[in-house]
C-alpha cells in the first residue's frame, strides 16, 4: 500500500479525495489485524498503518473515525451499538485506544483534523470502566496524552485560556469513576501543569 501510494502509481494526477476514498476501505481491516491476539501481526499492522498516514495527501481524521467504530453514540450521531464499549472484548478496546494513542504522540493533536471530546465521551471514559486492567491503564495514558498535547497548544499560542483544562473538567464530569483511577490521572495531570508553567518561565525569562 505504501508503495500504490507513491509515484509513479499515485503521482499528481491522483486527487486527495481519491486517495482517502481508497485508503478507508481498508482502515477496517487494518485495525481488525491490530485486535489480534498474534503480536507480529498487531506491530506489522500498526506500523503500516501509521506509515499510511505520513502520506501528505490523507486525513488522520480518517482514522480516528475508522477507530470509533465499537462506540454507541446513542442518538448522537448514529444507531446505538448493543454492545457497550466497556463490555467488549478487551482486544478490540485496546487496539483503537493503541492506535489513537499513536496518531497524538506521532502526528500530534490537530483540532482542525479530529475533535478529542466525542474520542473522550464515548471511546475513553467508557473504557475507564473496563474489566481489563490494559484497557484502563491505555485509556488513563490516552488521557494524559490529550492534557498534555492540548496544554502544548496553548503554551505555543500563549492565549489565556489553559484549554488543556476542558480535558481535567471533562474527567470530573465522570460518574461512579473509582476515585484511585481519577487521582492517578488527576496527579499526571498536576505534574504536566508544573513542566508547562516551567517551560512559560524559561520563554518568558
Amino acid at each position: 500500500m505504501s508503495t500504490a501510494l507513491a509515484p509513479p502509481i499515485c503521482g499528481t494526477d491522483v486527487s486527495p479525495q481519491i486517495i482517502n476514498k481508497a485508503i478507508k476501505e481498508f482502515l477496517p481491516i487494518l485495525i481488525e489485524k491490530i485486535s489480534e491476539l498474534n503480536f507480529r501481526a498487531r506491530d506489522i499492522s500498526l506500523h503500516t498503518l501509521l506509515s499510511l498516514f505520513r502520506h501528505p495527501a490523507l486525513e488522520i481524521g480518517n482514522l480516528v473515525v475508522s477507530c470509533m467504530d465499537i462506540c454507541d453514540f446513542g442518538d448522537d450521531i448514529r444507531p446505538k451499538n448493543p454492545i457497550p464499549v466497556d463490555k467488549q472484548q478487551w482486544r478490540l478496546v485496546l487496539a483503537r485506544l493503541e492506535i489513537i494513542l499513536h496518531v497524538c504522540q506521532e502526528f500530534g493533536y490537530d483540532p482542525n483534523a479530529w475533535n478529542w471530546q466525542p474520542v473522550f465521551q464515548y471511546l475513553i471514559t467508557p473504557s475507564l470502566f473496563h474489566s481489563n486492567l490494559d484497557v484502563r491503564l491505555l485509556a488513563i495514558e490516552l488521557t494524559v496524552t490529550l492534557y498534555q498535547y492540548l496544554g502544548f497548544i496553548f503554551n505555543l499560542i500563549l492565549i489565556n485560556f489553559f484549554i488543556g483544562q476542558d480535558v481535567k473538567v471533562a474527567l470530573s464530569n465522570i460518574d461512579n469513576l473509582k476515585p484511585n483511577l481519577s487521582n492517578q490521572i488527576l496527579k499526571r495531570m498536576d505534574e504536566i501543569d508544573l513542566q508547562l508553567a516551567h517551560n512559560q518561565v524559561k520563554f518568558f525569562w
